[in-house]
């Protein structure tokens, strides 16, 4: 079973690289899109840079960080979290108030875990997401 799971975990990954985190290199989207970094909406006949709750980048982006979890490694590569935080999310000003920084900022540690974790010791936590897991979650991504 060990194989199988494997197998399907790559799969799932390989579908969300492919669908959902969209770098420069994707042909799956045409040109035009490839500068968004995600699909918000993806479904059948339908690929949308928005949610059902939310036109704003950090919703769109923020939404397709969760869970928070070392499995997302898998999904999204060191490289494509570098690409989405230089072509979209390091644009972003957001107030520390704003709950959805706690999520960029978790994903972000995957690049840059002291400054994600001096961001999180301050911002507003996402109601699903507690300080003391994302602090952790930060300081024991494999580049940290």
């Amino acid at each position: 079973y060990a194989n199988v799971s494997h197998v399907l975990l790559k799969l799932a990954a390989l579908a969300h690289r492919t669908y959902f985190f969209v770098s420069k290199s994707n042909v799956t989207h045409p040109p035009e899109f490839r500068k968004n970094k995600v699909s918000g909406i993806l479904f059948e006949n339908k690929c949308d840079y928005t949610t059902w709750f939310s036109a704003s980048r950090e919703c769109i982006h923020g939404i397709q960080m969760l869970p928070v979890s070392p499995v997302l490694e898998f999904s999204r590569p060191l490289s494509f979290v570098a690409e989405e935080w230089a072509d979209v999310l390091c644009k972003l000003e957001l107030p520390p108030s704003n709950a959805w920084q706690s999520l960029l900022m978790a994903n972000y540690s995957a690049i840059c875990p002291q400054t994600a974790c001096a961001q999180l010791q301050h911002c507003t936590m996402d109601d699903g997401l507690s300080r003391a897991y994302a602090l952790y979650y930060s300081l024991t991504r494999p580049s940290s």
